[in-house]
């Protein structure tokens, strides 16, 4: 239950990865436009966006107005060597498997087919059907990934009809380090609805609710906030701006720091380091009101006014 339920735009994330609330931020290019499709320019300081716009309001009877294509640039990159472009027809691909005869993993057969688990335990796979209906189940026995967590339970899907009537259905447990369950039963019928429940806790955290796409934030920039801004005088008609730059990510409850947000007082430009703060100096006095801008891309950008103390 994280900012990413409504899977439809893109996340950009650090390299740590997601933990605890974190879960990076939205790359949105403008409100109610979707990114559909991203390709790099060969230098690696721009890349083409495909995006479409999605919103609650009446569809635009102009495609135009509904799909578009945008570059965006990244102006702090440095130009890389373009890679050479390679032709398909001169690599080795003896070892794919032929267009016409490969088989998506929805549409094999297979009964009793064993899994052992990285560091313990086994996952015994039940799979009868095709892509059209079928019943698929999964059983874990002690099934561990890291030796100190282990799931046992079954979970399976069972579609009469793929695009008609399915039923999914769980009843998983974790032991060890990590504790909770997972259990619940869904009947799904289209064109989207459901009745049953589920609900679920690890370590503690309950949810008990199916998450839809009526539940969704929307597609908007997130906005900046300027968590705090100080001007104190320096002397000589100059003073000193000192500026704490966050972003507000939806569901995410902690305001996080804006890397290289830009920073405008009085004419003057700075950008944000890894901890949000910029620092400017900048021509006034004691008691003067300052404007102070912080804007950065893909970002809703914020303004506030600062006086200038002693």
């Amino acid at each position: 239950w994280n900012n990413r339920r409504c899977m439809n735009e893109y996340w950009l994330m650090d390299r740590e990865g997601q933990r605890g609330t974190y879960a990076g931020q939205p790359v949105i290019t403008e409100d109610n436009w979707n990114i559909r499709g991203w390709s790099w320019f060969p230098d690696g300081t721009r890349a083409l966006l495909e995006e479409e716009r999605i919103t609650n309001e009446p569809e635009p009877s102009d495609p135009e107005e509904r799909v578009r294509l945008r570059i965006i640039r990244f102006p702090a990159r440095e130009p890389t060597e373009p890679q050479p472009i390679v032709d398909l027809d001169t690599l080795d691909l003896s070892w794919a498997i032929p267009y016409d005869e490969y088989q998506g993993m929805a549409s094999r057969q297979v009964q009793g087919h064993t899994l052992q688990g990285p560091v313990w335990g086994e996952a015994i796979l039940n799979y009868t059907g095709n892509f059209a209906s079928g019943f698929w189940e999964v059983e874990y026995r002690d099934y561990s990934e890291d030796g100190v967590s282990f799931v046992n339970g079954t979970e399976s899907l069972f579609a009469l009809v793929a695009n008609v009537a399915a039923t999914w259905s769980a009843d998983l447990t974790i032991d060890g380090e990590d504790n909770g369950f997972l259990r619940g039963t869904l009947n799904v019928t289209a064109p989207a609805n459901f009745e049953g429940s589920v609900a679920s806790e690890v370590n503690g955290v309950f949810f008990d609710h199916v998450p839809v796409q009526d539940d969704c934030p929307g597609l908007y920039q997130p906005p900046l906030v300027i968590e705090q801004a100080t001007a104190s005088s320096l002397g000589d008609d100059t003073l000193l701006v000192a500026v704490e730059v966050t972003a507000e990510v939806p569901e995410d409850p902690v305001h996080r720091p804006v890397l290289m947000a830009t920073v405008e007082v009085a004419g003057i430009l700075t950008e944000t380091d890894e901890s949000g703060h910029a620092e400017l100096i900048v021509p006034g006095q004691q008691g003067d009101t300052l404007t102070v801008e912080a804007r950065a891309g893909t970002f809703k950008p914020a303004t506030v006014s600062v006086q200038a103390g002693p």
